[in-house]
């Protein structure tokens, strides 16, 4: 059983490390993540990287510092992407509505 576990635990080490996930959710230092489309992980990922704690998920065992290096690599991409993506909607957000004051105010035509 104890192999079993380990199998399982390193197949999704090995899908989170390579990347082959989707991201549900994204803070400063905690990613949610879920792999295969059900199976979600809460991932640290700040000075050091592991697992979250989590009520509702497997423990993927401890991390080794290449495979922690690696994956702080990946989840700081994750993370500034996300930021990215959120302040890009901000901005386009704040240039539509701006847009639309100019419009009204007769600074700008609407084909514009």
């Amino acid at each position: 059983m104890k192999n079993k576990i380990k199998e399982v635990q390193d197949y999704f080490k090995a899908k989170i490390l390579a990347g082959d996930f989707e991201v549900k959710k994204v803070s400063n230092h905690v990613s949610c993540i879920v792999v295969d489309g059900e199976f979600e992980f809460s991932i640290w990922a700040y000075f050091s990287f592991g697992q979250w704690s989590s009520d509702n998920c497997m423990y993927l065992g401890e991390f080794t510092e290449e495979e922690q290096k690696k994956g702080l690599e990946l989840f700081r991409k994750v993370i500034e992407e996300d930021r990215l993506k959120k302040l890009k909607s901000e901005k386009l957000k704040q240039f539509n509505e701006m847009k639309k004051e100019l419009e009204e105010a007769g600074l700008l035509n609407k084909e514009q």
